[in-house]
């Protein structure tokens, strides 16, 4: 049971109807997280931008995908894991490459890195040794796009974080947990 208040569409005030009205072009609908979001208008806007950003960024949207993943496991997010699993499979990776991503185990090297460094990231804070990034660049990822992990850790930990406060209710699909 979600812990704020959930601020349906038709409850949208002047501030936050605007910022559903992007959600629904962009997502075709406006998710559970939006919703508890949509408490603090401001917290909204800067999620949906810093979201819309990154799209635009040097990492495609299937590595996104893999660090977005990544580290909701890594924190526990229920919702975040749910929500990113259904996001890969629309972004072109098949049932059994969620599931990998989810339990850190993919079938293409370079993606492999990418989780690999992300943990890293994660777990030591951003405390990499210049071997981690080593290997990010000896598997082909630029500088702009090792830049970027921590910005996609950023947007997902702040979801993360947000979900655990608020117990946002799953409107994805559940999914197994990984084995973080």
């Amino acid at each position: 049971m979600p812990r704020l208040p959930v601020i349906e569409v038709e409850q949208a005030n002047e501030k936050v109807q605007p910022l559903y009205d992007l959600a629904k072009k962009k997502l075709g609908r406006v998710v559970n997280l939006l919703k508890g979001m949509a408490n603090s208008p401001v917290a909204l806007d800067a999620y949906l931008q810093f979201a819309g950003t990154l799209k635009a960024g040097a990492l495609n949207a299937k590595e996104r995908e893999i660090v977005h993943l990544t580290t909701d496991v890594l924190n526990h997010c229920e919702y975040c894991v749910a929500a990113h699993s259904a996001a890969a499979k629309a972004v072109g990776f098949t049932p059994d490459q969620v599931a990998g991503i989810r339990n850190g185990q993919l079938d293409d090297p370079k993606q492999q890195v990418l989780a690999d460094f992300t943990r890293r990231v994660v777990e030591s804070k951003g405390y990499v040794g210049d071997e981690e990034l080593a290997a990010m660049r000896d598997a082909g990822y630029s500088d702009a796009q090792i830049t970027e992990v921590p910005a996609v850790i950023a947007l997902a930990t702040f979801t993360n974080l947000f979900n655990h406060i608020h117990q946002t209710p799953l409107d994805f699909p559940k999914v197994e947990p990984a084995h973080a």
